[in-house]
């Protein structure tokens, strides 16, 4: 049987439902304006404007929540992970 935590590490998609994300939020703390997670997309899905739209579309709101990486924006990643994700860490 597989555990949630397994699904990060075996699979390429995780499903986040409505229920799994209320539950995410009550044990995160994490308000309603940010997702409990952050998603780093790199490689082609980037360079793709087709599944830039989508992935953009899919998020709306939560802008803060996924970066597309192009592998050479070190800066770039950590300055929208320290602006964008730590402030709702503490």
């Amino acid at each position: 049987m597989k555990m949630f935590s397994d699904l990060f590490t075996d699979s390429e998609y995780v499903i986040i439902s409505p229920g799994l994300l209320r539950l995410l939020r009550q044990h995160s703390n994490i308000a309603s304006k940010m997702l409990p997670f952050w998603v780093v997309f790199c490689g082609d899905i980037t360079r793709d404007p087709c599944r830039v739209r989508e992935i953009t579309y899919w998020f709306q709101e939560y802008t803060d929540n996924f970066f597309f990486w192009r592998g050479s924006e070190v800066e770039a990643i950590c300055t929208h992970f320290i602006e964008c994700i730590a402030p709702h860490l503490d």
